[in-house]
């Protein structure tokens, strides 16, 4: 019987190189015995490029923007996608983010087809927003 492990990635799988490192080698020993996916916030490109940096295992599923990409074995799951796409209207979702000043799109790379990402402008403590 194989073993379901799935992490975070940023301050939970990746954070400390020397601990990163140990658990890498005993996963490494065991990596027959368990399927292994990372579930982040991060892009896939972002995520693709973290796991090549700290030289991490290659995961068998791997779940990226917030959900809204699912990879296995590298490959986009189609149905995931197909699923997402169903009454899904990225262009009612930017009209509407339009109409808040306090929202900035963020980068291209974390955006994709089914996410839309932003940053929030903070307004200071006792002001009301414009």
């Amino acid at each position: 019987m194989k073993f379901l492990l799935v992490t975070d990635l940023d301050n939970t799988l990746v954070g400390d190189d020397r601990a990163t490192l140990a658990l890498n080698q005993r996963l490494r020993s065991l990596r027959s015995q368990f399927c292994l996916v990372y579930a982040t916030g991060r892009s896939y490109t972002s995520t693709c490029e973290l796991i090549a940096q700290k030289q991490l295992l290659d995961p068998d599923y791997l779940i990226a923007g917030v959900g809204s990409e699912i990879y296995q074995n590298g490959t986009l799951d189609l149905d995931w996608a197909t699923h997402l796409s169903h009454n899904w209207d990225k262009l009612a979702v930017a009209s509407i983010a339009q109409q808040f000043s306090q929202l900035e799109l963020q980068s291209p790379l974390e955006q994709n087809p089914w996410k839309m990402s932003f940053f929030l402008e903070e307004t200071p403590p006792n002001s009301s927003p414009p």
